[in-house]
């Protein structure tokens, strides 16, 4: 899980096109409202600098990310391990 005050620390060191692929994974595992609107918020915030990153653009084309459930993964057994 990522943690909100490690991404508030270090999100200027990453790029546009990351922060947009955070905001995909965020979207799909459900992480966390928070971190959504932080992450739209420095995108908000470098476009207002002068970044030209069209990221709404760009999240429309990596957001095929493949939905998944939980449920899914009910009739997984376990792994048994040599003890």
């Amino acid at each position: 899980m990522i943690n909100i005050e490690f991404l508030k620390q270090n999100i200027h060191k990453s790029s546009s096109a990351t922060i947009c692929e955070f905001i995909n994974a965020i979207n799909t595992f459900n992480m966390g409202k928070d971190m959504l609107i932080f992450c739209m918020t420095e995108l908000a915030d470098r476009r207002r600098g002068g970044e030209q990153f069209e990221y709404e653009k760009h999240i429309e084309k990596i957001t095929p990310f493949p939905k998944t459930s939980i449920r899914s993964y009910n009739n997984v057994k376990p792994i048994k391990r040599n003890q």
